[in-house]
């Protein structure tokens, strides 16, 4: 019986783990990945909004599963989907994301930008503003890390989708994982 508890607290601790990682990553923003940089206009409603997903996901898994059988299948199928979204979210994060120095407060900073360069970075690229060739680094240390100064250095479009598809990485590793861990509960009661 003892065993089953262990287990059972593993599974709970995992569970809101994961439904406060994106709060915590928001608010600690040092520990790089536990929260995407999305832009700092959506950074606090977004996490809020994302940890209650999280939660429905795991208390929808714990609830939905007649037998025990069809929870670990489902446990085992999430499990495949956890793994697809840590490498779509682990790649993303490698192409789109950078740490700069941010020139206003001294503080390193992470910023996602986007998959397109502007007219603005062709132009001042031909004044010898950026050296040839530009990397996202040099941009983002002249230009600055502010959100505003992002969509005028890459396609605001391009910047958008580049964000909407690190969050919804995000959100489906961290739902599939809490979705794991519902239907494990569902296992041990």
């Amino acid at each position: 019986m003892e065993e089953s508890s262990g287990k059972s607290l593993i599974i709970r601790v995992v569970g809101f783990g994961t439904i406060l990682a994106p709060i915590v990553g928001y608010e600690f923003r040092g520990f790089t990945g536990v929260w995407p940089p999305i832009g700092q206009s959506v950074q606090f409603f977004g996490a809020a909004i994302v940890s209650a997903v999280i939660a429905l996901v795991g208390r929808v898994a714990k609830k939905s599963f007649r037998t025990k059988t069809s929870a670990i299948r489902a446990a085992i199928i999430c499990s495949a989907l956890s793994l697809l979204a840590v490498v779509a979210y682990g790649c993303l994060f490698l192409m789109y994301v950078r740490n700069v120095t941010d020139q206003v407060t001294g503080e390193t900073v992470y910023v996602s930008v986007g998959t397109q360069y502007t007219s603005e970075v062709t132009r001042l690229q031909a004044l010898g503003k950026f050296p040839t060739p530009v990397t996202d680094e040099d941009i983002l240390k002249i230009a600055g890390v502010q959100d505003e100064n992002i969509k005028k250095m890459w396609m605001p479009s391009s910047v958008f989708r580049v964000r909407a598809a690190l969050l919804i990485s995000y959100v489906l590793l961290l739902s599939s994982i809490n979705f794991i861990t519902g239907a494990l509960a569902r296992v041990g009661d």
